[in-house]
């Protein structure tokens, strides 16, 4: 696997050629034009004078400006490729280089989950209960329903998820089959990564005996809402009766 530095040291190398290459092709061109443009009248004098030795002569230069405009987009068009391909390489380069980063912090952060993982055990036979962190509140002071911190280790291994991510990203664009992420299999990672949890409304949606969701589905339903509940004086004046 070829580093970053000279991936890219490849590809910088390729674009230099192909722009030099393109500089050739348009020369070749001009060559091939200006050849186009005077044979004609060059080959009808040397018909005219006999002279097939100039005829010869013509039909070889015409020839060869030809085979150099075929070969100048010949190479432009190899050069194409070849960049494509050493972009592919530079973003496979990059990919590797963050997964070899979190290969190399993965150690670590495993004996980390597995100490935990042994001290809540301890905890679990001790105490018969399973700890969870605290939850999350938010600056008005509210808690989300559900909700735990992040850990230490969790924010540890949130790190090396989103490297992967990164690399994944690398990867799909280099056309490369992207492998297992190093933290599969470790099912005790989401009490480490925290969860938001959900809000809950603290009264129940409902006014005048209808809920907000009623009136919502009546509109999307296209039915007309009935009107809001208005007492009468004799109403309100028989519930306060009693009657």
């Amino acid at each position: 696997m070829l580093t970053t530095v000279e991936a890219q040291t490849a590809l910088d190398r390729l674009q230099e050629e192909k722009r030099r290459s393109l500089e050739e092709l348009a020369e070749a061109r001009e060559v091939l034009d200006a050849a186009e443009t005077s044979s004609g009248d060059a080959l009808l004098a040397a018909r005219l004078n006999s002279d097939e030795k100039a005829a010869a002569s013509i039909r070889e230069e015409l020839a060869g400006a030809r085979q150099a405009v075929a070969e100048g987009e010949e190479i432009v068009g190899a050069c194409d490729r070849a960049i494509r391909q050493a972009e592919r390489d530079v973003l496979a380069a990059r990919a590797h280089e963050l997964r070899e980063d979190v290969r190399l912090r993965w150690p670590d952060i495993e004996a980390r989950l597995d100490r935990a993982a042994r001290l809540l055990a301890e905890l679990r036979d001790l105490e018969g209960v399973s700890w969870l962190p605290e939850p999350v509140a938010a600056p008005s002071g509210a808690v989300a329903s559900g909700s735990w911190r992040r850990t230490k280790t969790g924010e540890a291994v949130a790190e090396l998820i989103e490297l992967e991510r990164k690399a994944v990203a690398l990867e799909t664009r280099a056309g490369v089959v992207s492998p297992p992420s190093i933290v599969a299999g470790r099912a005790d990672l989401a009490l480490f990564l925290g969860c938001l949890g959900a809000f809950e409304p603290a009264v129940q949606l409902k006014v005048g005996g209808r809920s907000y969701i009623d009136d919502a589905s009546a509109v999307l339903g296209g039915r007309k809402l009935p009107p809001p509940f208005k007492p009468t004086v004799e109403q309100l004046v028989q519930a306060k009766l009693g009657g």
